[in-house]
Parts: structure tokens; C-alpha cells; sequence
């Protein structure tokens, strides 16, 4: 569906309305008549378009969503009149809505990519930069339609910023001298005439920086190797270090990964490998004959596909330990059958011209054996981010979900939807949208694939450990709705111990949406095209609200408007519109009670949560849910009448500290509980905590 069209150098910024650092915006009232908006090149002649001069140029029919500072997250709909051909006339254009999105005066950015899409739509990527560094969750979208004029924009900048002092790259010689001092006990050949300015991915931004080559006195002996790329920023600090083949690099490929594939000779390994239940399936994969130590990899020389263990990268400073054969026989069965799913999730996005994660060919690397510091085996799976130039996932030996291609699937969509969107806020509202994403995308991809004989959306049903239903979520104790049982309201910590905010527990919000969608009659390949286009619109901070908004983008880019009022009708019954705080603190549901408490400010701060368990008519304890105090310091959830006990954990830096719910009120402990009766359609309020 998408086609990179062109990728700009990362040291290219555009400074927006540039010199008028000591000017407040103009104010201008638009003449009623005009039917065209002129807009200068120089700020201080632009004209500032409101609300109403917007829809005046759309017929009344653009969509605006706003941020609770007031300002512009999502635009549907024209907003500039000439022809935008290429980011410059992307950046000229913001000029006139530069008030709403809230830039202002030295506004810093540069543009990360552009793309188009099979409908002949452009979209333009900017990430915003402040004092040499990229600002985390600033993303700015514009979208332009086959015509070449502007159809709307996604906007996650940080208003207001203002100019940041200026900033001096180090020197060479120092970016050396801060080598040596990392590594006092190596004599290092320096490459000095190579060392340049350059800019990588380090923790999910993009950091400008030094590059300074040495010698490699730990050449492996499987991969020709020399020399090392250390990576130091432009204030001296020490990055990271990868191997690499040879010395200078484009901006574009700094780290140099697609070296691992140069001399790799492929080939296919074609076997069973033995499922969870017992049955077998027989399946051909790539692998590759490396001629320096004749061993063979599973590694896909085409995709760019390499699997490695994960503690040696994770624990080790990155040291790549790739999984090899002496003669391409005796393979474990998990990992191949987790290699040949990412292939197959490769292959998925690759028909949408998206190869790898990010359209850019990003190798990839699948890490094995996931595990703790202390070897521990993990059970989980993930996509943990772009490091040392790897696209990287993680997968374990504790479980099966490399055989659920939904579970693949729902990991790889991460990496697609954090290379889109240039940035991932995982917690609260936004980290469930990511989380919802990827049981989407996954669960598509399984089904069209034929994958699967679920017809119900589970997620992992495959694995024999299946997490989640996207059709009936209240199944595997998620919520349907804002305010459902299971809703985790929104918190002022993230923290694992309430889920970043819900982000797992409140996906299916948005999946049972789609699954609803599905229902009604949209295919599967409708379906992947509405929410794979919404992905290219959302950046890191949109809410449901600009979800929505994209939803509705995407049905009119791909010709789905008839279904438009559905994803309205399904938007609103599920509560998602609006203050959602209210929507969860007024909804009722037959057979439930209403759970109060009420949480001090400061504990509301912190990372605590209530247990919720049920009590058997022998007084035996079943544990239901956590739930924790929203940004209100309020708890209010709706829980099944019934008779229940109730756990405070206070997170402290030393552990959890329980106070258990008893006769007198909260106490240290958790003997001596007391049974709460929770009637139907009625509120129990509990004593306050502080």
C-alpha cells in the first residue's frame, strides 16, 4: 500500500519563521469574500488561519481535534492553497496554521521521510528538534492528497518552545579523547581522518553526533570486521559502539548492519517442526552458508533477516551470538517456527511496499532465548526497539507464541507503528491505542493468511495460551467500553505495576471496535487497508479523539466512507469521545455494583493499586483485578454484585506494602479482610486512603 518516495538527510532542519524570534503572532481577520488564502513566505506577512477560515475552505466539512492546551492535534481537511510538491512547500504550508499547532518563532525541525500510497496520498514525517536534540513524542504529519494540495495534518510538536541557545559540536580530537577515556586499556588504531558528524537512533531519537573509527582487536572470526564506529554526541557524551565492515558512513546508514549480509551465500532449510499440541508442520526458511567459518546461519539474505540470543545483545554490549548449524540440520523447533512468523509478518507489510519495519529495509534481528539478567527464561515476547541498527524482537523459550503468527504479528506491527509515528508514549490512553494496533494488525494477518480457524479475534489462540478476545473481551477480564469492568482509568505514574496505565487491559477498547467493523460486513482486507492508513496518519500523543479522527481520514483516502457513520455509532457506544474521565465515572451496566475510594494526592502520585478478590460462601479468596486511582485520585470501577475483599498495595522502593480492608477500616496486613457485598446498581464506597 505504501511506497518510500524519499528519505531526507537527517542534518537537513528547517527553521520555521526564522528572525522573528522577538515578534508575537499577527492577528488577521480574513476577509469573508475570499475564496483563496494567500499566504507570504515571511511569517510576518502570513495570515494566521482560525477554525472558521478552515472550514470556510472546506465546505464546512473539516474535522479539527484539540489537545487540553488548546491547540491543533488533528486536521481533516484543506488548510493551504497552493501545491505542495515536495517538504519545503510541506514546511511553507504549516506557515498559516502555525498559531493552532502552536509553533512558534525558531520552531526546529527537519523531515524524517515522505511516502506515498497507492491512492496517490503523500505523507509527509517531521520530528522537532530543541538545543540539538529530538524532542521524545514530537511528530508532525502532512498529508497531501493525489492532486498535489494539502487534505490535512497530525500534529504531537511540543508548542511554544521557544529558541534553544545554540549549541557546538565538539572536536575530533576530543570525540577521540573521549574514546580513550572509555577505553583507557585497548590500544586502538584511530582512523582520524574519518571522523565526522553524523546521526543515529539511540533509545528511540535521533541524536546528533561524532563518529570516531578504531581498529577491532576482537575481530570475530565468522564476519570480516576491522573496525569499530563509536558514537559520541556533540555535548562529549559516550553513545554506543557497533563492528563494521569499513570505514565512513552515510548519515542514513550509520551503523552499517547490512555489512553482516555481504558474504552470506543462501540457501533453505526445508523440515517439521513439532507444534504445542503435539502435531507437526513442515515449513522452508532461508538460511545462509558463511564461507570464513563454514557454519550455516538462519538468516535471510534477501529480507535481511539474522537470529541471534538475546542475553548476549541485551547483557553483553550488544555482542551478536547468531544461532548457527554445522550442517544446516538439527534447528530448534521454536525458533524456526518463531523465523519462519516474522518472515511471514515481513512478508505481510512488504505487500504494502513497507519492507521491514520502516520502509527503509532496517535489518532485523530476532533474539532468542529472552531472558532476565540473571538467565532466568521470560515469558513473553516483544519488540524492543532499533538498536546498534537492528530492528529487534525478542522471543522465549518459556512459550509458544512464535507459532501464533497474531502474536508475531502484534510484535512486529510495534516496530511498524513506532517507525511511523517516529516515537511510542507507552502508558495510559496512548499506550493502549499502540497495544489495540498491534492485536488489530496481528489478528488480520493471521486470519488472511489462513492461520488460524479462530473466527473470534482471540490473540495467541495458536500457542495454546490464549490472551485476549477481541469479540468478547470481558472473557479474559478486559473492558468493552469506557467504564466497563476491567476499565483502568488513566494514571499519573505508569508503572509495571499498573500496567504503564492499562495499556494491555484497555487495548480492547479499540480492538473490539474492529472487530465490530468485521461484523458489519468490512472485509479483512478493508479492514487492513482502514487501519494500516490510520497508522501513517496518528503521531506518538494522539488520544481517541484523534484516532477517531484519523479513522475517518482513512476511510475517505480509501474509499470506505460508507462505513463512517459505523465507526461513529461504534466510537460513541464505546465511550471513547469527549471527557472519558466522566463517560467511565457515569456508566452503569445490569448485574454490576459501583466500587468508590478515595485516594490522597500524594498517594495518587505514587504507583499503588486496589487487589480485588472474590469470597466464596466458605470464606476462600479468588483474585478478580488490580485496579489503581485515576488522575483524579479516585477509585470508581463497576465490579459484579457479589461479596468481595480488598488489598491495598502501597508501592514503596523497598517492595509492596499491603493493608487489607477490614471491620475498622484500612490496616497494615491482610488478615481479619472483611467481606464488602457489592449490589447490583448501587455504589459502595469504601473509607478513604492517605
Amino acid at each position: 500500500m505504501k511506497k518510500r518516495v524519499l528519505a531526507i538527510v537527517m542534518s537537513v532542519m528547517l527553521i520555521l519563521l526564522a528572525g522573528c524570534e522577538d515578534k508575537e503572532y499577527p492577528k488577521h481577520t480574513l476577509s469573508t469574500e475570499e475564496t483563496k488564502h494567500t499566504v507570504d513566505k515571511q511569517y510576518n506577512d502570513t495570515v494566521q488561519l482560525t477554525e472558521t477560515d478552515i472550514q470556510k475552505m472546506n465546505d464546512n466539512k473539516a474535522v479539527f481535534v484539540y489537545s487540553d492546551e488548546n491547540y491543533v492535534t488533528t486536521l481533516v481537511g484543506k488548510y493551504y492553497d497552493e501545491k505542495i510538491n515536495d517538504y519545503e512547500d510541506a514546511v511553507e504550508s504549516l506557515n498559516g496554521v502555525a498559531s493552532l499547532i502552536g509553533l512558534s518563532a525558531g520552531s526546529e525541525f527537519f523531515c524524517v521521510f515522505g511516502e506515498q500510497d497507492s491512492k496517490g496520498y503523500t505523507y509527509y514525517t517531521f520530528q522537532q528538534k530543541y538545543g540539538g536534540l529530538t524532542l521524545q513524542y514530537a511528530t508532525l504529519k502532512v498529508i497531501v492528497d493525489p492532486e498535489g494540495y494539502a487534505a490535512g495534518l497530525s500534529c504531537s510538536f511540543t508548542p511554544d518552545v521557544g529558541i534553544a541557545e545554540e549549541k557546538t559540536f565538539i572536536s575530533a580530537a576530543q570525540a577521540e579523547s573521549i574514546v580513550k577515556k572509555q577505553y583507557p586499556d585497548i590500544d586502538f588504531k584511530y582512523y582520524t581522518d574519518y571522523t565526522q558528524k553524523s546521526a543515529v537512533t539511540f533509545n528511540t531519537r535521533t541524536v546528533e553526533c561524532m563518529v570516531v573509527y578504531t581498529s577491532n582487536p576482537e575481530q570475530s572470526v565468522s564476519f570480516d570486521m576491522p573496525y569499530i564506529e563509536h558514537f559520541i554526541t556533540y555535548a562529549g557524551e559516550y553513545l554506543t559502539s557497533v563492528p563494521t565492515s569499513s570505514i565512513g558512513s552515510a548519515i542514513d546508514d550509520a551503523y552499517k548492519t547490512e555489512d553482516y549480509f555481504k558474504n552470506l551465500q543462501a540457501g533453505t532449510y526445508t523440515g517439521k517442526v513439532k507444534l504445542y499440541d503435539g502435531s507437526s508442520l513442515e515449513i522452508t526458511v532461508p538460511t545462509a552458508y558463511n564461507s570464513q567459518d563454514g557454519k550455516y546461519y538462519l538468516a535471510d539474505i534477501d529480507r535481511k533477516i539474522m537470529v541471534s540470543d538475546y542475553a548476549a545483545f541485551n547483557y553483553d554490549n550488544g555482542r551478536l551470538d547468531f544461532i548457527t548449524s554445522d550442517d544446516n540440520n538439527g534447528w530448534d523447533d521454536n525458533y524456526l517456527i518463531t523465523y519462519y512468523n516474522y518472515i511471514r509478518a515481513y512478508d505481510y507489510y512488504a505487500d504494502m511496499n513497507i519492507r521491514s519495519i520502516d520502509g527503509f529495509e532496517t535489518p532485523i534481528l530476532i533474539t532468542v532465548n529472552m531472558c532476565n539478567e540473571k538467565g532466568e527464561a521470560e515469558n513473553n515476547a516483544c519488540f524492543y526497539g532499533v538498536n546498534n541498527g537492528w530492528a529487534c524482537f525478542g522471543s522465549s523459550q518459556a512459550n509458544r507464541y512464535g507459532e501464533a503468527l497474531d502474536v508475531v504479528g502484534h510484535e512486529y506491527t510495534h516496530g511498524v507503528t513506532r517507525s511511523s509515528m517516529q516515537g511510542t508514549k507507552y502508558a495510559n490512553e496512548t499506550g493502549a491505542i499502540n497495544e489495540a494496533y498491534s492485536d488489530i494488525m496481528g489478528n488480520i494477518m493471521e486470519m488472511r493468511a489462513n492461520a488460524t480457524t479462530d473466527g473470534s479475534w482471540k490473540l495467541a489462540e495458536n500457542s495454546g495460551e490464549t490472551l485476549r478476545s477481541m469479540s468478547n473481551p470481558n472473557l479474559y477480564k478486559q473492558p468493552a467500553y469506557v467504564g466497563d469492568e476491567y476499565y483502568g482509568a488513566n494514571v499519573i505514574t505508569p508503572h509495571q505495576y499498573n500496567d504503564n496505565g492499562s495499556v494491555h487491559q484497555n487495548n480492547s477498547l479499540l480492538s473490539h471496535i474492529a472487530y465490530r467493523l468485521y461484523k458489519d460486513g468490512m472485509s479483512l482486507s478493508d479492514e487492513s487497508k482502514l487501519w494500516y492508513t490510520s497508522i501513517e496518519l496518528i503521531t506518538p500523543l494522539s488520544d481517541y479523539d484523534d484516532v477517531y479522527a484519523c479513522l475517518l481520514f482513512s476511510a475517505k483516502i480509501n474509499g470506505l466512507d460508507k462505513y463512517s457513520d459505523k465507526i461513529t455509532e461504534l466510537f460513541e457506544a464505546a465511550g471513547l469521545l469527549g471527557d472519558r474521565n466522566s463517560n467511565a465515572y457515569d456508566t452503569k451496566k445490569s448485574g454490576c455494583g459501583r466500587l468508590e475510594i478515595k485516594v490522597s494526592d500524594e498517594l495518587a502520585q505514587g504507583c499503588d493499586f486496589v487487589g480485588v478478590y472474590s469470597v466464596a460462601s466458605d470464606g476462600s479468596l479468588t483474585y478478580e483485578s488490580s485496579v489503581c486511582p485515576d488522575v483524579n485520585g479516585r477509585i470508581s470501577v463497576l465490579i459484579p454484585a457479589g461479596r468481595y475483599a480488598f488489598i491495598y498495595g502501597h508501592v514503596t522502593e523497598e517492595g509492596v506494602q499491603n493493608y487489607g480492608y477490614q471491620r475498622s477500616g484500612w490496616a497494615s496486613g491482610t488478615d481479619y479482610l472483611v467481606a464488602v457485598e457489592i449490589e447490583n446498581g448501587k455504589t459502595t464506597n469504601l473509607d478513604d486512603v492517605s
